[in-house]
């Protein structure tokens, strides 16, 4: 007779150690996320560039993202990544950053370097909910045109720099929690 309550016992344990494992809280994992990658040619010098980009950290994935067109310094962007999409609110100074030009080759770069916050309400998937923030930095490098008359490099501001050679590279870093 003890036979059945002992059993009845272990039934009735196994069920509370489920149930108390389905009701546990999601796992928080964090750790530096970083997300880069380069462009170049043609898609540099257009007003909006198409980075290849790869992330790694607490979430593995890839994505192809456009810059947003223009030059607004508070902008709001969504990474469409092979484990969801990362929403994120960056403070860029996109307006006329700092450029240096070579003289005798005409290569010009400069560096749009910000903030962003990450919207977790918004993303989605392996993103849904996450919390974090970092930094961002755009290099970009491309040459000008020389000018006919004196062969000097033309930085007025209508000259259009040239594909050939053009080059930016993405990079944005920071911690990220994710649930998993």
């Amino acid at each position: 007779m003890k036979r059945p309550a002992i059993t009845a016992m272990t039934g009735a344990a196994a069920v509370v150690l489920l149930a108390a494992a389905c009701s546990s809280s999601p796992t928080k994992t964090t750790g530096t996320e970083t997300f880069q990658g380069t462009a170049t040619g043609a898609t540099v010098i257009a007003s909006s560039t198409t980075y290849p980009l790869k992330f790694t950290g607490p979430v593995t994935a890839t994505a192809t993202w456009t810059t947003p067109s223009g030059n607004a310094d508070k902008v709001t962007t969504t990474f469409k990544t092979t484990a969801g999409n990362l929403v994120v609110n960056a403070d860029v100074n996109a307006n006329n950053p700092a450029t240096t030009v070579d003289a005798s080759t005409c290569l010009a770069k400069f560096t749009i370097s910000g903030t962003y916050a990450v919207d977790g309400a918004q993303s989605t998937d392996k993103f849904k909910g996450a919390t974090g923030h970092g930094t961002i930095k755009d290099v970009v490098q491309a040459y000008l045109p020389k000018l006919v008359s004196n062969g000097k490099c033309n930085e007025a501001n209508n000259a259009q720099p040239l594909a050939a050679g053009a080059q930016s590279t993405f990079y944005a870093s920071g911690p990220l929690t994710v649930s998993s």
